[in-house]
């Protein structure tokens, strides 16, 4: 099922982007990676819809990534 994941790019960020999401269902405070005009970015899922927006939405990349030497 679509999920519609309202993002947010930095803790202190009051704007949400809504992207979209086919994949294993997410839940508030995952991280995951996002397609952005300065290429891939970590953004933190604020709210998650099942209904669609009223506009058009970018899909998830998906979950972030471990870094490298680091557990998740």
């Amino acid at each position: 099922m679509r999920q519609f994941l309202a993002c947010r790019f930095s803790p202190e960020a009051k704007i949400t982007y809504t992207y979209h999401w086919d994949g294993a269902p997410f839940r508030p405070g995952d991280q995951v990676r996002v397609p952005s005009g300065k290429g891939e970015k970590i953004v933190t899922i604020a709210e998650i819809a099942d209904q669609p927006p009223p506009f058009a939405t970018k899909a998830i990349l998906g979950p972030k990534r471990p870094e490298p030497g680091k557990l998740l």
